[in-house]
């Protein structure tokens, strides 16, 4: 079983590459963004280094859904997101 930092910095390699996709440069985003980013990543560590270690899930099997994301299909966001006060602004395309 890997460490907490392993599995962070795999989740910082997922979501860099996710974010390529979308459009932005995740590692040369302003701090408050990377500071999000990596916030969520150790918070999510911590799920997985749990889950890993009482053997619900193997570091094969997020190893593997790890490298379908990163090989998935992310549409570009639009620069700006624009609506009307009259309806909800629209939810992004998430990809496949």
């Amino acid at each position: 079983m890997a460490t907490l930092k392993a599995y962070a910095r795999q989740l910082w390699g997922v979501q860099r590459v996710v974010a390529e996709k979308l459009g932005i440069q995740l590692a040369g985003a302003q701090l408050d963004q990377r500071a999000l980013a990596i916030s969520g990543d150790v918070t999510l560590a911590m799920l997985v280094k749990i889950l890993t270690d009482k053997g619900v899930i193997t570091d094969q099997e997020l190893l593997t859904i790890a490298n379908q994301v990163k090989a998935a299909s992310f549409p570009q966001l639009p620069g700006e997101v624009v609506g009307n006060s009259d309806e909800p602004l629209p939810d992004p395309d998430l990809g496949t």
